[in-house]
C-alpha cells in the first residue's frame, strides 16, 4: 500500500481541485471513479455472499435479481442497511422493482438496439467508402429515433460508432455531421452528459460549434453547472480558428469563473491563439503563489511559445514557487514543438475493396423482435459504450 501512497495523494489533490467545498466526491472524474469504487467494495462483498440473488454494480448504479418479490425486497434492504453503515442511501426516484412479464421488464430483455447497432457497425467495419456511405443516413435514422426516446444511452453508442469511423479521411465529414446537432443538443437535454458531446464535437469545432457554446455558456438558464462548463470550454478552446466572439469569452472566463479547471483550459487556449504580450501578461499574472495549483500549471503551458529568455524566466520562477511544476517545465523545454493538448483524430483511409469481417467468436442469446433468438457476435471494443 506504501508504493501506491503517491498516486493516491495525487488522485485525492485532483478532486480538491475540481471541488469548491472541499467535501465530497464530483461527479464524473476519473479519481472519482476509483475512490468511489474503493468505498463500495464491502458492499459489493457483502451483497456477492449473500445467496438467492445475482449483483451487479456500475460506478453508483446496482442492480441484483433475485428468485420472487419477496425475497428481492428482502436484499433491497440489506442493502439499504450496508449502505447506511458508510453514510449513503439509495435514491429512491431511480429506485423501482421490475416484475416478470411487464412491458418495462420485456423492454429490459429486448436487445433490437444492441442488434441493430452490431449490424450498422458491422458496415463501418468494411473501411469501405460507399458502404460506409449507405450506412451514415441509417445511423442518422437511428440517432434521431434515440434522441427522440430520450435514449442517451445508444445515442451515445451510435455517435461513438461514427466517431470511430470518422477516422477514414475520406467519410470523416459527413460522419461528423451526422451526431453534430445532436451532440450540441445534448448540452441543453443531457448536461451530465457533456463530456461526450464534447467528444463528438472535438474533431470539428467550426463556427458553428463555436456560436452555439458561447450561447450556450453565457445563458443563465444553462451554465448552472460547472462540469459540464468545463466540458464546453474544453471544446471551445479545441477549435483550430477560434472567431473573435470565442477569443473575448474564453478571456473573460479567465478572470472571472470561480471554477479552476474551466480557468485552465481557457488560459491554455488564449496561450495557444495569443502572441507575446499575450503569453507575458498570463506569465505575470498566473504564475504567483497565490495562483491556484492547476491555473498556474496552465499558465506554464500557456506562455511555452515565448521567448526562450522570457520562458526560461517564467519557468524558473514556476519552479520555485511550486517544485512539482519543474518536470513539466523540463518537458516543455525538451518538446520539439508545441504541446497544447489538441485532440485529433488518427488519420486513416478507406479501401479499395470491403474488409472482409472476422467470423463470429461467441453466440449471444436474447429478445429481438419480441423472440427468443441467437446470433453471432463479433468481438469489438467501443469506447464509451456500456
Amino acid at each position: 500500500m506504501q508504493d501506491c501512497a503517491g498516486t493516491l495523494d495525487l488522485l485525492r489533490k485532483c478532486l480538491l481541485w475540481c471541488s469548491r467545498q472541499g467535501l465530497g466526491i464530483p461527479q464524473n472524474y476519473d479519481p472519482s471513479s476509483f475512490f468511489g469504487s474503493a468505498y463500495l467494495a464491502p458492499i459489493d462483498r457483502e451483497m456477492c455472499r449473500l445467496e438467492g440473488i445475482r449483483y451487479f454494480r456500475w460506478m453508483d448504479d446496482i442492480r441484483f435479481t433475485a428468485r420472487t418479490r419477496g425475497e428481492a425486497i428482502r436484499h433491497l434492504h440489506l442493502l439499504q442497511d450496508g449502505l447506511a453503515r458508510l453514510g449513503l442511501s439509495v435514491n429512491a426516484k431511480k429506485t423501482r422493482l421490475i416484475e416478470p412479464n411487464s412491458s418495462e421488464y420485456a423492454t429490459l430483455l429486448s436487445i433490437d438496439e444492441d442488434h441493430r447497432l452490431d449490424e450498422l457497425a458491422g458496415m463501418l467495419s468494411t473501411m469501405h467508402e460507399d458502404t460506409i456511405r449507405n450506412a451514415i443516413p441509417l445511423f442518422a435514422d437511428a440517432i434521431k429515433r434515440c434522441n427522440e426516446k430520450d435514449d442517451d444511452r445508444f445515442l451515445r453508442a451510435y455517435g461513438g460508432r461514427l466517431l470511430e469511423a470518422a477516422q477514414l479521411v475520406e467519410v470523416r465529414d459527413d460522419c461528423l455531421a451526422a451526431i453534430r446537432e445532436y451532440a450540441l443538443q445534448g448540452f441543453l437535454k443531457r448536461p451530465e452528459r457533456a463530456d461526450s458531446w464534447a467528444r463528438f464535437l472535438l474533431p470539428d469545432v467550426n463556427s458553428r460549434v463555436q456560436e452555439f457554446l458561447v450561447e450556450f455558456l453565457q445563458d443563465p438558464n444553462f451554465n448552472c453547472h460547472q462540469w459540464t462548463n468545463m466540458w464546453a470550454v474544453t471544446t471551445l478552446s479545441q477549435a483550430s480558428d477560434p472567431s473573435t466572439q470565442t477569443v473575448e469569452y474564453l478571456r473573460r472566463v479567465v478572470e472571472e469563473s470561480p471554477c479552476a479547471p474551466v480557468r485552465a483550459y481557457a488560459l491554455v487556449a488564449l496561450g495557444r491563439v495569443g502572441d507575446n504580450i499575450d503569453r507575458a501578461r498570463i506569465g505575470d499574472a498566473y504564475i504567483t503563489g497565490e495562483t491556484h495549483p492547476l491555473v498556474r500549471r496552465a499558465a506554464v503551458v500557456a506562455i511555452q511559445e515565448l521567448r526562450s529568455d522570457a520562458r526560461e524566466r517564467f519557468f524558473g520562477s514556476a519552479g520555485t514557487i511550486d517544485p512539482d511544476l519543474a518536470v513539466l517545465c523540463e518537458y516543455i523545454m525538451g518538446c520539439s514543438e508545441p504541446q497544447y493538448g489538441i485532440k485529433k483524430l488518427p488519420t486513416r483511409h478507406c479501401l479499395p475493396t470491403p474488409a472482409a469481417l472476422p467470423d463470429p467468436e461467441h453466440t449471444a442469446f436474447g429478445f429481438i423482435g419480441g423472440e427468443w433468438r441467437s446470433f453471432g457476435v463479433r468481438a469489438r471494443s467501443y469506447a464509451g459504450y456500456e
